[in-house]
């Protein structure tokens, strides 16, 4: 049986704001204008990669995440729990991934303290999936993509006919103050399928919304994950039911080659992975981690250093919300530079090291990677004999 589902304190009426959409809702001619409008596919993943600035002075979080939106066409769903009025102070610069991150970020650090004003809120986590951005209460969101996953597999196992109804994508929109029960009607309708225990979710209304050609199972899957569920599907009947998410819908289990150094292997993916689990099988490694936990191995990481046909090493660099105090040495190490500067010299020049930053570069060289981190704080530095000296922008590195 499908028990009542707890549903968090939200902010007002509890309304879903849904990014994504103009005031007022879609009309006719915007739900027609949605393929257009909106990136998905490949082209999102793209454009969430592309460069981008914010500069955020006491934005209430949900404009300052509909900015992000609108200037780079990314569909972005803002869950019902979330309190879209939190103020925003922020100025960092990288990839749109990482600037819906470190928004992510500011919003647990600043608002979700036992001290946060008018109460804490509810610690948030993000999840990018083919077709969008959902941003939602901490561990459904930070697992969403890996219950899409779940259920996509589930789904290729059915008859041929249903398959193909449950994965069919379309421009999805609906209107100021919808229902999520009639959404769940109207997805219903149209795979011809009938859903069980529907009739438990609480009654609310939620803002306009709208996202690009969709899968149904995804379509779905927003809806339910606002409150805490996802869904089952007995073939035989045309039945979906409703049941509540369990841990198993959040994470999955790979096994990998254990290699020749086991330990070393799984002490590196615990670096990159720090929420999986580890567990070696005779020559095989069982990790239980996220969707994106498993993507991030299979790359290595998500670096990619890289040598060019002349045997130029590039690099790739993602900071996230970091003091420079930590950066710079960390990276010095990282790449086996010994590492010279005065923190007393640098600050008496006005250079803030205990300034936090968020930076994303790829595919550079490792003069451009410093001349990118360290010339817009006010420093300059040089290169030589394995050394890395560092001086203020207006003094000159010794030779």
């Amino acid at each position: 049986m499908f028990r009542r589902l707890r549903v968090p304190q939200s902010f007002a009426k509890g309304l879903l704001f849904a990014l994504g959409v103009m005031l007022g809702g879609p009309g006719p001619a915007d739900r027609a204008q949605a393929q257009s409008k909106w990136l998905r596919g490949p082209e999102l993943q793209k454009q969430l990669d592309s460069p981008a600035m914010v500069v955020w002075h006491e934005v209430p979080f949900a404009q300052a995440l509909g900015r992000i939106r609108d200037n780079y066409r990314v569909p972005l769903l803002l869950g019902r729990a979330v309190d879209p009025q939190r103020p925003m102070q922020l100025a960092a610069s990288g990839s749109v991934r990482l600037l819906v991150e470190e928004a992510v970020e500011y919003y647990n650090r600043t608002h979700c303290r036992p001290e946060s004003y008018p109460r804490p809120a509810m610690r948030l986590g993000v999840s990018f999936f083919d077709q969008g951005v959902y941003v939602g209460s901490e561990p459904l969101a930070r697992g969403f993509r890996t219950l899409l996953e779940h259920r996509r597999e589930e789904i290729q196992r059915l008859p041929l006919p249903l398959r193909r109804q449950l994965l069919q994508a379309r421009p999805w929109s609906w209107p100021e103050l919808t229902s999520p029960r009639e959404l769940l009607d109207q997805l219903a309708a149209e795979a011809q399928v009938k859903l069980v225990h529907v009739e438990q979710l609480p009654h609310d209304l939620w803002r306009a919304g709208e996202f690009p050609a969709t899968p149904w199972y995804v379509r779905v899957s927003l809806v339910l994950v606002q409150f805490e569920a996802t869904f089952e599907v007995d073939p035989t009947a045309r039945r979906v039911v409703l049941r509540r998410i369990h841990e198993g819908d959040l994470t999955m289990q790979k096994l990998y080659p254990a290699g020749p150094r086991p330990e070393e292997r799984i002490a590196q993916w615990k670096k990159w992975c720090p929420r999986a689990t580890f567990a070696q099988q005779g020559r095989r490694i069982a990790v239980t981690g996220t969707w994106e936990d498993h993507q991030r191995i299979a790359a290595g990481g998500h670096r990619r250093t890289r040598t060019t046909r002349r045997g130029i090493q590039l690099y790739t660099l993602r900071v996230l919300n970091k003091p420079v105090r930590e950066v710079v040495p960390l990276l010095a190490r990282q790449l086996e530079l010994q590492l010279q500067w005065s923190p007393d010299q640098l600050a008496q020049a006005g250079v803030k090291l205990d300034q936090r930053i968020s930076l994303l570069v790829e595919d550079v060289t490792r003069e451009e990677l410093f001349r990118t981190l360290l010339e817009p704080l006010g420093m300059k530095f040089r290169i030589g004999n394995r050394t890395l000296t560092i001086t203020p922008a207006g003094d000159k590195p010794p030779p």
